[in-house]
């Protein structure tokens, strides 16, 4: 298959994608949503997610081995997923567990965003 040939059968699919996710079908909406980039976050600082760590979660004494310091700007993900803040990216440092969305809420005072 040649280049360009690639692109126009991209491209055919992305339109039949976008397609059905017009139509109002929920998985195929929410995987649009991420792949275009849409997913919602509720972003803090370290020490805030310090804070609302439970057991069985990313232990605060794992919060510095992962990069997390009290200063960091984190972001937690509807899913749970923790990401925090690197110089050129985001990087996944674990996730949340359990009945973490009114926590999250609670410590912040934010909303998903």
């Amino acid at each position: 298959m040649e280049a360009s040939e690639f692109w126009q059968a991209f491209a055919g699919q992305q339109r039949v994608f976008e397609f059905s996710a017009d139509r109002g079908e929920k998985g195929v909406s929410e995987k649009r949503e991420r792949r275009m980039g849409q997913m919602k976050f509720i972003e803090m600082t370290g020490s805030t997610l310090a804070e609302i760590v439970n057991d069985g979660e990313l232990h605060v004494a794992d919060l510095g081995s992962a990069g997390v310091k009290g200063g960091s700007i984190v972001r937690i993900n509807q899913q749970g997923d923790i990401e925090v803040r690197k110089a050129l990216k985001w990087d996944v440092v674990g996730g949340l567990l359990g009945n973490f969305e009114e926590r999250v809420r609670k410590a912040t005072g934010l909303d998903w965003a």
